[in-house]
Protein backbone atom coordinates (compact mmCIF):
# COMPACT_ATOMS: atom_id res chain seq x y z
CA UNK A 1 0.00 0.00 0.00
CA UNK A 2 2.94 2.27 0.66
CA UNK A 3 2.93 2.36 -2.81
CA UNK A 4 -0.02 3.54 -3.34
CA UNK A 5 0.47 6.11 -1.03
CA UNK A 6 3.84 7.15 -2.91
CA UNK A 7 2.58 7.78 -5.92
CA UNK A 8 -0.33 9.85 -5.20
CA UNK A 9 1.71 12.38 -3.07
CA UNK A 10 3.79 12.50 -5.59
CA UNK A 11 1.30 13.21 -8.32
CA UNK A 12 -0.26 16.02 -5.89
CA UNK A 13 3.44 17.42 -5.26
CA UNK A 14 3.24 17.84 -9.05
CA UNK A 15 0.03 18.72 -9.42
CA UNK A 16 -1.17 16.39 -11.80
CA UNK A 17 -4.42 14.10 -11.19
CA UNK A 18 -3.60 10.24 -10.33
CA UNK A 19 -5.13 8.16 -12.67
CA UNK A 20 -5.25 4.26 -13.08
CA UNK A 21 -3.59 4.58 -16.64
CA UNK A 22 -0.97 6.65 -14.96
CA UNK A 23 -0.42 4.80 -11.79
CA UNK A 24 0.14 1.24 -14.71
CA UNK A 25 2.40 3.49 -16.26
CA UNK A 26 4.49 3.87 -13.49
CA UNK A 27 3.86 0.42 -12.20
CA UNK A 28 3.51 -2.83 -13.38
CA UNK A 29 1.77 -6.14 -11.73
CA UNK A 30 3.64 -9.43 -11.66
CA UNK A 31 2.00 -12.48 -11.29
CA UNK A 32 3.76 -15.47 -9.99
CA UNK A 33 2.28 -18.76 -11.08
CA UNK A 34 1.21 -21.23 -8.44
CA UNK A 35 2.30 -24.60 -8.30
CA UNK A 36 -0.89 -25.84 -10.04
CA UNK A 37 -0.55 -23.62 -13.05
CA UNK A 38 -2.97 -20.90 -11.76
CA UNK A 39 -1.98 -17.55 -10.49
CA UNK A 40 -0.67 -16.94 -7.37
CA UNK A 41 0.12 -13.96 -5.58
CA UNK A 42 0.53 -10.91 -7.39
CA UNK A 43 2.93 -7.56 -6.92
CA UNK A 44 3.07 -4.34 -8.03
CA UNK A 45 6.72 -3.77 -9.60
CA UNK A 46 8.03 -0.17 -11.26
CA UNK A 47 8.29 0.37 -14.53
CA UNK A 48 9.60 3.93 -14.22
CA UNK A 49 11.91 4.26 -11.33
CA UNK A 50 10.53 7.09 -9.05
CA UNK A 51 10.71 6.01 -5.69
CA UNK A 52 13.81 4.44 -3.84
CA UNK A 53 13.34 0.91 -3.06
CA UNK A 54 12.15 0.62 1.13
CA UNK A 55 14.52 -1.70 2.96
CA UNK A 56 12.89 -2.66 6.00
CA UNK A 57 11.61 -6.45 6.75
CA UNK A 58 8.37 -7.35 5.50
CA UNK A 59 8.79 -10.99 6.96
CA UNK A 60 5.29 -12.38 7.63
CA UNK A 61 3.52 -9.95 4.96
CA UNK A 62 1.49 -13.01 3.96
CA UNK A 63 0.07 -13.43 7.43
CA UNK A 64 -2.19 -10.33 5.93
CA UNK A 65 -3.39 -9.62 3.05
CA UNK A 66 -6.29 -8.74 1.43
CA UNK A 67 -7.96 -10.06 -1.69
CA UNK A 68 -8.54 -7.50 -4.91
CA UNK A 69 -12.00 -8.82 -6.53
CA UNK A 70 -12.74 -7.81 -10.26
CA UNK A 71 -15.90 -5.90 -10.12
CA UNK A 72 -16.21 -6.42 -14.32
CA UNK A 73 -15.74 -9.45 -17.13
CA UNK A 74 -13.55 -7.09 -18.81
CA UNK A 75 -11.83 -6.28 -15.73
CA UNK A 76 -11.35 -10.54 -14.81
CA UNK A 77 -10.12 -11.04 -18.18
CA UNK A 78 -7.39 -8.45 -18.14
CA UNK A 79 -6.11 -9.89 -15.23
CA UNK A 80 -5.24 -13.15 -17.14
CA UNK A 81 -4.01 -11.52 -20.71
CA UNK A 82 -0.04 -12.11 -20.49
CA UNK A 83 1.96 -10.19 -22.22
Amino acid sequence: MAFLRAFELVCQYLEVEPTVPLFFRVFKLQRQPSRDGRHGWVSLKQQVKLFKMFVDSVRHFKERFYIVRPLTKLAMDSLFESE
